[in-house]
């Protein structure tokens, strides 16, 4: 249903962003005084997985539901 694609629009939209971090952060981790930087990367990048996991969670919710 629509719900469900909400969901998965997000999802991808989510993934894309944790790509775009991990690179970032792979990229910072060259530089002399990055240490505060992939920090700050490493945070958004948790928080991002949790949101990732939640969502999953909550595709397979709706999907049930809709059986």
């Amino acid at each position: 249903g629509r719900k469900e694609g909400d969901i998965r629009n997000k999802i991808q939209s989510l993934e894309n962003d944790l790509s775009t971090l991990k690179n970032n952060l792979e990229f910072f981790g060259r530089s002399k005084n990055a240490d505060k930087i992939k920090a700050d990367f490493e945070q958004k990048i948790k928080k991002g997985e949790a949101d990732l996991a939640h969502m999953k969670h909550q595709l397979k919710v709706v999907r049930q539901a809709a059986d």
